[in-house]
């Protein structure tokens, strides 16, 4: 005779319970150079501890939202080096040797503020954090 086996089903708490992932909180907000909203910026929260970094766009009026992961949206709670830099480009052909495109840098007020570290905070919970320069 064929016996088929039981199906076993865990407590709840033990399924839900495990690894419960990282501590994220949402964060949105507005970039804005030299007053004005600053379209078509990749925003950068990296953790001053190293861990993932968390990446947002601009919209045409310099609103972002982060995102931790394609399917978590957020970043981690906790001390954060804040960085921008112009997102898009065009590739353009170049004679060069491989054939290959290359990827020409957009022209962008952001350029000026690449690699410029601003320090902020994510708490727990909504978090609205304007960024602006200079």
């Amino acid at each position: 005779m064929l016996r088929l086996p039981r199906l076993v089903l865990l407590p709840l708490l033990l399924v839900s319970g495990c690894g419960g992932g990282p501590d994220t909180a949402s964060v949105e907000g507005t970039v804005t150079i030299d007053g004005q909203p600053a379209s078509d910026v990749q925003v950068t929260f990296q953790p001053v501890d190293g861990s993932r970094a968390s990446v947002g766009f601009t919209d045409e009026m310099g609103k972002y939202r982060l995102d931790y992961s394609p399917s978590a949206s957020g970043a981690l709670v906790g001390e954060h080096r804040v960085t921008i830099a112009a997102a898009g480009g065009d590739l353009i052909a170049e004679e060069i040797p491989t054939g290959s495109a290359m990827l020409e840098a957009p022209v962008s007020p952001a350029n000026e503020y690449q690699g410029v570290e601003k320090k902020k905070t994510v708490e727990a919970g909504s978090n609205t954090i304007d960024i602006a320069y200079p």
